[in-house]
């Protein structure tokens, strides 16, 4: 079985850290992983940690990072273009791609597309959900 994966934005060193936010809160809370056990960390460009929980909090975990390194960019990159569709589509799309190894997805809008992003913020909201929704299936 691999380690669970939790996203950090800046991959600490060798040494003490705290997993703590919304990723700790989910380590800690919805996974339920306790001391001893192990786990990684990723800055999701590439910078990889293994770390051992020292320390179980409410909604934090207190670990030490055993090994830190950095996994290469692949030589193929594929991109997607996924045209804005109506209902929950796109976003299952989006999710499907990511976890068979798409590097990016470009929300394409089609000049017969019935939805629309307008530049506002319903726009905005939108690809900060695709987003959300491809960083939880890259894990």
């Amino acid at each position: 079985m691999s380690l669970p994966v939790f996203s950090v934005d800046e991959l600490p060193g060798v040494g003490g850290t705290t997993l703590s936010g919304p990723e700790g809160k989910h380590a800690a809370t919805v996974r339920r992983i306790g001391a001893g056990e192990r786990l990684l960390l990723s800055d999701g460009r590439g910078g990889m940690a293994r770390c051992e929980v020292v320390e179980a909090a409410r909604d934090s975990l207190a670990l030490t990072v055993e090994e830190t390194w950095r996994v290469p960019q692949p030589r193929l990159r594929v991109r997607l273009a996924q045209a804005l569709v109506k209902g929950d589509r796109g976003e299952l799309a989006v999710e499907l791609a990511t976890e068979a190894g798409v590097d990016a997805v470009l929300p394409w809008k089609a000049a017969r597309c019935v939805a629309r992003w307008d530049d506002g913020p319903r726009g905005a909201k939108a690809l900060a959900r695709w987003r959300r929704i491809a960083a939880a299936a890259a894990k």
